[in-house]
């Protein structure tokens, strides 16, 4: 699928566009009221921090945190979106909008019951997969061959700091690629709001993308790499039923042997097993698909056209070819370069 930068294709009907974006809209505002992620983060502050020293004591295996927010009235928006009729006159868009609903009504599922371990992980399971042997046998070799650094810089005024380039990966990760596709997702005549904020199964393809800008732009240092492929480590440990206990000490077998590395595994474990959402395998996995598709000959403006995913781009070529679809408007000067 190629685009067009300067967009000259014909009007969107407007049949469609009254027909599908009211729906669109009303399954945005749900996802904004149910608010996923701050439902199920991670906390932080004294509790944190006295876990933390408790478990490295020996004085408790694993930490039992609380959730930092409390869910609004989820029935009402259960309610709200089963009761969206979804017309079927174009099919693709029907299909785009029957998920983005079932991702809606599974995210709300994982929150209602987020005390329940077992029950998130295996939602997380049908929302994002989980990593393969293949995946992890990679983040293994990747932490085995890629030794850490510990170059700083301070951050004062943001209060933390900064690995010497991570200021400009930032950029290029959070801008050059999240920032520029929701905004050319939220410029589509059709469905913005799932362009803008997600299709269904996109999160992969965007960080994958994200890490990738990195490496595109030259400010990715090492520690990325070895942050990704930690991530997919907990992950696996998290899917496979390891105690919190196992999971640290597997991890910290890729991680020197001093009190400020033993805190980052300890971080990194919570971070997926509070609440048990296998999510975070995303990221590398993410950005071996995108080299993939790079290699392959596709055209990254594709994926530029809103947060879309890689699998999303066989029925954006027909959505293409309807003229229902606009090309990237915003696309970063790094990847033009080579």
């Amino acid at each position: 699928m190629q685009n067009s930068p300067d967009n000259s294709i014909e009007p969107i009907p407007e049949q469609l566009i009254a027909i599908y974006n009211p729906i669109d809209a009303a399954l945005f505002k749900a996802s904004q009221a149910l608010g996923f992620y701050s439902h199920l983060g991670v906390p932080s502050g004294k509790e944190y921090e006295d876990q933390r020293e408790d478990f490295f004591a020996g004085r408790i295996k694993e930490p039992t945190l609380k959730f930092i927010t409390d869910p609004p009235n989820l029935d009402l928006i259960v309610k709200e979106i089963e009761g969206l009729s979804i017309p079927s006159d174009n099919a693709i868009l029907k299909e785009i909008l029957t998920r983005q609903r079932q991702r809606v009504l599974s995210e709300i599922d994982a929150v209602i019951h987020r005390d329940d371990k077992e029950r998130v992980k295996a939602i997380g399971i049908e929302l994002f997969g989980a990593p393969s042997p293949s995946l992890v046998a990679e983040a293994e070799s990747i932490l085995r061959s890629t030794p850490e650094k510990k170059i700083y810089v301070p951050a004062e005024s943001l209060g933390r700091k900064f690995s010497e380039k991570e200021p400009e990966y930032l950029n290029s990760h959070e801008v050059g690629v999240h920032v520029f596709c929701s905004a050319n997702g939220y410029a589509q005549p059709l469905l913005p709001y799932s362009f803008g904020l997600g299709l269904p199964g996109y999160l992969m393809t965007q960080e994958g993308l994200g890490v990738y800008a990195g490496e595109r732009s030259r400010t990715a240092n090492p520690n990325v790499l070895r942050r990704i492929a930690t991530r997919v480590v907990t992950t696996d440990s998290l899917v496979t039923g390891d105690s919190f206990k196992e999971a640290y000490e597997r991890l910290k077998e890729f991680y020197p042997s001093d009190p400020n590395s033993h805190r980052s595994v300890y971080d990194a474990i919570v971070r997926a097993y509070h609440p048990g959402l296998p999510i975070d395998h995303v990221y590398l996995e993410g950005l071996m698909r995108v080299r993939d598709f790079v290699k392959d000959g596709g055209d990254l403006r594709d994926l530029y056209v809103g947060k879309v995913g890689i699998d999303d781009l066989k029925f954006l070529v027909d959505l293409k070819k309807q003229g229902l679809i606009r090309g990237a408007r915003h696309f970063p000067s790094f990847f033009e370069r080579r």
